[in-house]
């Protein structure tokens, strides 16, 4: 009897059901505006152009790296002989390494050697040199004409001391103007062909190639 009672009680207790579990609402993923995707988009492409073309100017650069030949170096200058070459329309000046910004730029006149280096791939370098690019200028061997004559370097690694460059030569300016510049430098000796690889953008400005005279290297 007292299993009867005990089976009787439990078919008579309730089923109690699990809770349903609410689902929860799909909220779709935010999406802009077609119109907007259409701007934004073109946005895109250009800079990834744009990033795309700087990355293999910054390439190009580095593959055109120059060492140093073989010989020895010639005796450093220091830093009131080296200087940036800047460009002012159609004037070029001379702004002296380390100098104040607020220090008025020299006008450059003569031959000088020029290198960039490869650490610093936007800055022209330029020493006053005694020695002549008889491509450009062809005046008597050994004089150095202008003012500032008592700055000249004896070259390229001079002015370089030593380092890697992504280009050098030399150029002849007459009172402030550009009148050439070629691939001539004996410690470097640059390829004529790689001169508008090597260059930016910046220095194609200040070293035109309508003033570009082939060196040709023995």
């Amino acid at each position: 009897m007292k299993f009867k009672n005990a089976f009787t009680s439990f078919i008579a207790r309730p089923v109690i059901q699990p809770a349903k579990k609410e689902a929860r609402p799909v909220v779709p993923a935010a999406r802009m505006p077609e119109a907007a995707d259409a701007e934004t988009r073109p946005a895109q492409r250009d800079e990834h152009r744009a990033l795309s073309r700087l990355y293999s100017r910054q390439s190009a650069v580095i593959r055109s790296r120059i060492c140093v030949v073989p010989r020895a170096l010639q005796a450093p200058a220091d830093d009131s002989q080296i200087f940036a070459l800047r460009k002012c329309g159609n004037d070029y000046g001379l702004a002296r390494m380390g100098a104040d910004l607020t220090d008025e730029p020299l006008r450059p006149d003569g031959t000088y050697v020029f290198a960039i280096k490869a650490s610093d791939p936007n800055t022209i370098l330029l020493g006053k040199t005694t020695l002549f690019d008889t491509a450009i200028a062809a005046p008597a061997r050994g004089q150095t004409p202008g003012e500032d004559a008592d700055l000249a370097v004896e070259g390229h690694t001079s002015i370089t001391h030593g380092e890697d460059v992504v280009y050098a030569g030399t150029a002849w300016f007459s009172k402030g103007a550009l009148k050439g510049w070629s691939n001539s430098s004996g410690h470097y000796q640059p390829q004529a062909e790689n001169r508008m690889q090597a260059l930016t953008k910046f220095n194609q400005l200040l070293l035109p190639k309508e003033k570009f005279i082939a060196h040709h290297i023995r």
